[in-house]
């Protein structure tokens, strides 16, 4: 999606309220070859109509649209076009924010912390069709009260082999049982058969919880996830 049907550049709608974080936006995503940032700092229906009249169909989803939350402006947003590419601009990109962003269909959840570099390899990652979220970091105080069910992903998982672990990190990066299987140079049976496993360990049953599961393991040559869609499973 590096260009429209008709081969125009794609317009980058930034759908928050707050100058100052918009403007940031749209200095940042100037960067991005072959689109154009445009930054609306007005309410929900100022940006369907501005959305609609100009045939935009990628939106940057901030904090502050009429005053809500932005999850919640991404839903009506959804559900007034389903078609719409929709990233969440969040403050805190907490795991249920992100599992919740992804099951509303988001391509992308952006925290507001974010570099240039990253925000840039991510809105144009977005663009050309990836899913994209960032690592979560829970609290150690967080970490405690989570429930017995939620991954413990503080540290590697004692009883994920290595191998499991390699097949995991390639599957986080947003690879196919298939695509896995080439960078690997391993059949696609055999990466069925570590995937499956690695569930179990894990206590996880959709490939979108075993890459958040290993995405907070913390190790060093992970930073960011980026998911295809067949991971938001």
């Amino acid at each position: 999606m590096a260009q429209s049907s008709t081969g125009t550049p794609p317009v980058l709608l930034i759908a928050e309220r707050r100058p100052t974080v918009a403007a940031g936006l749209k200095v940042f995503l100037a960067d991005i070859p072959h689109a154009q940032a445009v930054a609306i700092m007005t309410g929900f229906d100022h940006v369907v109509d501005y959305a609609e009249r100009h045939q935009i169909k990628f939106i940057i989803v901030g904090q502050g649209m009429d005053w809500a939350t932005p999850l919640s402006e991404f839903r009506r947003l959804r559900r007034r076009n389903p078609s719409w590419r929709l990233v969440l601009l969040v403050d805190d990109a907490d795991r249920d924010t992100i599992k919740a962003a992804l099951a509303e269909g988001a391509s992308g959840i952006i925290p507001a912390s974010i570099e240039q570099h990253e925000l840039v390899g991510a809105i144009t990652r977005i663009l050309a069709g990836s899913i994209y979220i960032p690592s979560t970091k829970a609290p150690l105080a967080q970490q405690h009260r989570a429930s017995p069910s939620r991954v413990d992903a503080t540290a590697p998982h004692p009883s994920l082999t290595p191998r499991q672990l390699e097949v995991l990190r390639v599957l986080a990066q947003g690879n196919s049982n298939k695509q896995i299987a080439q960078i690997l140079e391993i059949s696609v049976s055999t990466v069925s058969m570590h995937l499956n496993s690695a569930f179990h360990a894990l206590g996880v049953h959709d490939r979108t919880s075993a890459a958040l599961a290993y995405n907070n393991m913390g190790y060093p040559d992970y930073e960011y996830a980026r998911f295809g869609q067949e991971i938001r499973g």
